[in-house]
């Protein structure tokens, strides 16, 4: 924010969603045209579903884009996450 602080509590959190967002950006977000919403809603599953254990309290914000949830799953992120966004963009199209 503005004022130097963090939404997200514990203040460590914020670097771990902050580098999950540029390690999706030219990959994901910019190749399939996702909107804020949508990346936003990834960035918070990969938090959730790989750094559990570094942050096991993470929350996911319900206003972001639910569509995603189906696509962005423990097993696609051990496999091939790419292949799973292209197939929501299928089935969601720009």
């Amino acid at each position: 924010m503005k004022n130097g602080n963090t939404k997200r509590k514990p203040i460590q959190r914020a670097p771990i969603h902050e580098l999950v967002h540029i390690g999706i950006e030219e990959p994901i977000v910019k190749r399939f045209s996702l909107t804020h919403s949508e990346k936003e809603r990834i960035v918070d599953k990969i938090c959730m579903l790989k750094f559990k254990k570094e942050m096991p309290k993470y929350y996911i914000r319900k206003l972001w884009d639910i569509r995603v949830d189906k696509f962005v799953t423990k097993e696609t992120l051990d496999m091939d996450l790419v292949k799973a966004i292209s197939g929501y963009v299928k089935n969601y199209p720009r």
